[in-house]
């Protein structure tokens, strides 16, 4: 009897190369393609669509669309030079194919698009408007789920550049309000975006699906909001956002959510079961520079959000929303640092709180434990909180405020909070606790000895200069709110781009230029910074 065995198919590499490389090649490194829009339009890739257009969920079916010679389990390498624009449309892939620079290599784009797709990985590409073939003022990533053609989902997009321009030094307000666009945009579910670095952009990465992935990523001198994310379940974990630029009626946030109801109106529905751990938010790195503004930390103005996991965030800005959840159940914010970047500025000290829905509804069930920060301002119903120290002298708990929040050897936050429900490691992912009991605040003061067992690459290097123009910022909304839940609850932004708010944007700074070198030195690349 002769026994049949199946072998799935041996992953094969391929490679494009828009310099050298002809369509007519084989796709080897010694005859490659061009450009890599090229391949996406010579159908090079094994893919499927439906069966038919409108896409209908749980009617509509996969079919082959495309049976070229990059199939699942395959990498398409990208060599130097311009790769076009990457318009991934209708292509369903039955497992996953990876698009990715060569080693070596910097590939560019002039912009990315993953529309009604699945199954992709895109890693280590350069891509901005600079480099598209005519002006565009859409988003550099997206990863659109589309009413007709059907949704996105399952793609990655990793270890990339993606920026406005290079260099942002001669923008006024203006110029960036008008000529900054998003960087990352992601509709669809189960999407990954990780190890990123997007600079000089408007609002920097956004998920509207569930299970979103976004970890490690680095955003730095935006104008909108540095991260949002709205759907479920999703995770948002180790990011670096800092150096907001303020330009218009946005009121921007570090992190923001909110939810939607059945029929469309914010607010009046829920986000459930989403994690934010250990991110850093830095208003701004130079206080001297133009365009300050004032960040809300993590801004969660328009719930419910239920069963959400807040820990072991770092938060410096000079707002009074450090850390806000209004509307929430069974939500818990435990082992965050939130302090101020500038002591004795008119707006903030920035707080802690989980206060009630803007329609009154109080929260349920919800946690405010093991905490460091410059005040606090929950409900006083519906929210436990208990193991929280305020800072009241940044001398007594900090190595060197506001560069370093690590905890000096002295501070009475350590081994003051309670195991209960705290995070196994700290913000720097080291193990908790290092001593009797779990510290209070991100940071676990360890022992110069012990090793945390993560890699340290230092931060990235700065990619542009500061602007020369200051822009002329209203400050008549910057009056202190009464410390109660009423305080919470101010008008939407007017802005089209702008989402459901809190509270108003003032404007802000000092004439002390301080860089934060050890904080944003947590933010660990797999790979040298773009320089």
């Amino acid at each position: 009897m002769m026994l049949l065995l199946a072998f799935p198919a041996l992953a094969a590499d391929f490679y494009a190369d828009p310099v050298h490389g002809d369509m007519s090649g084989d796709g080897s490194l010694a005859h490659p393609w061009g450009a890599l829009e090229d391949v996406i339009a010579a159908g090079m890739f094994e893919a499927n669509d439906w069966d038919a257009l409108p896409y209908v969920e749980g009617t509509s079916v996969l079919v082959p669309r495309t049976a070229g010679p990059v199939g699942p389990g395959d990498t398409l390498w990208l060599l130097d030079g311009d790769h076009g624009v990457a318009l991934f449309d209708s292509l369903y892939v039955d497992g996953t194919i990876t698009v990715a620079a060569a080693p070596g290599a910097h590939p560019t784009l002039g912009r990315v698009r993953f529309r009604a797709s699945s199954g992709w990985v895109l890693r280590g590409v350069t891509i901005s408007v600079e480099l598209a073939p005519e002006p565009s003022i859409l988003p550099l990533v997206e990863l659109d789920s589309h009413a007709w053609r059907g949704p996105v989902h399952d793609v990655t997009v990793e270890a990339c550049d993606i920026y406005t321009a290079m260099d942002t030094t001669s923008w006024s307000a203006a110029d960036w309000d008008s000529r900054s666009v998003d960087g990352i945009r992601a509709e669809g579910d189960d999407v990954t975006l990780r190890g990123n670095h997007l600079w000089n952009v408007d609002f920097a990465i956004a998920t509207t699906g569930e299970r979103a992935l976004v970890e490690d990523n680095l955003v730095e001198r935006f104008s909108g909001d540095g991260l949002r994310g709205l759907g479920d379940h999703s995770v948002f974990q180790y990011n670096t956002v800092r150096d907001l630029f303020f330009v218009n009626a946005n009121h921007p946030d570090g992190f923001q959510s909110w939810s939607t109801g059945a029929d469309g109106s914010v607010g009046t529905g829920e986000v459930v079961g989403t994690t934010l751990r250990g991110n850093l938010f830095v208003n701004a790195t130079d206080t001297t520079r133009p365009l300050q503004g004032n960040l809300q930390g993590i801004g969660m103005f328009d719930g419910t959000y239920v069963d959400w996991v807040i820990e072991d965030n770092v938060v410096v800005t000079d707002h009074w929303h450090g850390i806000t959840v209004m509307g929430a159940r069974g939500t818990r914010v435990v082992n965050n640092t939130v302090v101020d970047r500038i002591e004795g500025n008119e707006v903030g000290p920035p707080w802690i709180a989980i206060t009630a829905h803007k329609n009154g509804t109080p929260p349920v069930d919800c946690l405010v434990r093991n905490n460091l920060a410059t005040a606090y301002n929950s409900a006083a119903t519906g929210v436990a909180a208990d193991h929280n120290l305020p800072v009241y002298a940044v001398s007594q708990h900090f190595v060197a405020w506001p560069e370093d929040l690590h905890l000096v050897a002295t501070s009475p936050a350590i081994d003051a909070g309670t195991d209960a429900l705290a995070p196994e490691i700290d913000a720097d992912r080291a193990p908790r606790p290092q001593g009797a009991a779990v510290d209070v605040g991100a940071y676990e003061w360890t022992p110069p000895a012990v090793d945390t067992g993560d890699e340290d690459t230092g931060a990235s290097e700065d990619t542009g200069d500061t602007g020369d123009t200051a822009a002329t910022q209203d400050s008549a909304d910057t009056a202190s709110p009464a410390a109660d839940d009423t305080a919470l609850t101010e008008d939407a932004p007017t802005d089209a781009e702008a989402a459901p708010c809190g509270c108003s944007s003032a404007a802000g700074g000092s004439q002390v230029p301080l860089v934060l070198g050890v904080l944003l030195a947590r933010w660990r690349r797999r790979r040298t910074p773009l320089r």
